[in-house]
């Protein structure tokens, strides 16, 4: 994946809501972004349930410091990436 940098949550949100401007990879690290500084988790659902399916499906990682994924089986099952990627 090449290098893309993401300055700060507002920047990652206007990356994935670009309307498919944005490319895969800007994507990608937006919502590992977002994952990051765990703000996925306090925006609106999509945010979360896309991010817990890149991380099920090893495009995201979960953050070491403790901030994880909803637990909820069904979380991250609906609404994912996989529409940005057509």
């Amino acid at each position: 994946m090449k290098d893309v940098k993401v300055m700060d949550t507002l920047d990652a949100i206007e990356i994935i809501e670009n309307d498919g401007l944005s490319t895969y990879d800007e994507v990608i690290t937006a919502f590992q972004f977002l994952i990051d500084t765990g703000t996925v988790w306090k925006l609106q659902g999509f945010y979360g349930r896309t991010a817990s399916d890149l991380i099920e499906k090893g495009l995201c990682h979960k953050v070491a410091n403790g901030v994880k994924a909803k637990k909820d089986p069904d979380y991250g099952r609906h609404n994912t990436i996989d529409w940005m990627i057509r």
